[in-house]
């Protein structure tokens, strides 16, 4: 039974990646994968998280809005002392790369960011590296939402975009999982208890 069970997780996450590859957006929202995480003096539960594969995460700033994982590259032994703008590492490098290359179809993680809201649910990707954020690197929203939330330009793009993810949030609906409406809020491991 719980080979079966891997193999739908496979081909979900398969088929997530396609779908990413094709359209730009998932057409069901995707849950950040299980990994095992190293995070020295915090817990990672409930908070928005920003996940980098990013090779050198030096020049990545710390940002109090959300949780930062680093994916190591491949072969690269981490410190005890992580790196300033890290809160966790992950530690189980190679089936969370598998992972997502998966479910964002892409071989090449070094420049990948993921942003993942407070439930856990995969909202936002951004393959240009650090700072280069927009509304565009949504790929979890409502179908109608073009702009959700108007533009300040008071505002950076990270935050127009995380204001985005909080207008539009998952939402469990028996069946599946649909952004906006009405209906019981929840995480993607609230949802197995249901």
């Amino acid at each position: 039974m719980a080979q079966s069970w891997e193999l739908l997780h496979f081909l979900r996450a398969q088929a997530a990646g396609q779908l990413l590859q094709l359209s730009g957006c998932w057409a069901m929202p995707v849950a950040l994968p299980d990994m095992a995480l190293r995070c020295p003096g915090q817990p990672w539960q409930r908070q928005r998280v920003r996940l980098v594969g990013l090779e050198d995460v030096q020049g990545l700033l710390p940002d109090p809005r959300m949780l930062t994982l680093w994916l190591p590259p491949e072969g690269r032994a981490v410190g005890a002392v992580l790196p300033a703008a890290v809160d966790c590492v992950v530690t189980s490098g190679t089936e969370a790369r598998q992972a997502l290359r998966w479910l964002t179809g892409s071989e090449a993680l070094q420049q990948t960011q993921l942003l993942a809201d407070k439930s856990g649910w995969l909202r936002a990707r951004n393959d240009r590296g650090a700072d280069s954020w927009s509304e565009g690197d949504l790929v979890c929203r409502l179908a109608d939402a073009g702009a959700a939330v108007p533009a300040s330009t008071a505002e950076d793009s990270l935050t127009r975009l995380l204001r985005s993810m909080d207008s539009q949030p998952v939402v469990y609906v028996k069946g599946g999982s649909l952004h906006g409406g009405a209906g019981r809020r929840g995480a993607p491991r609230d949802q197995a208890a249901s």
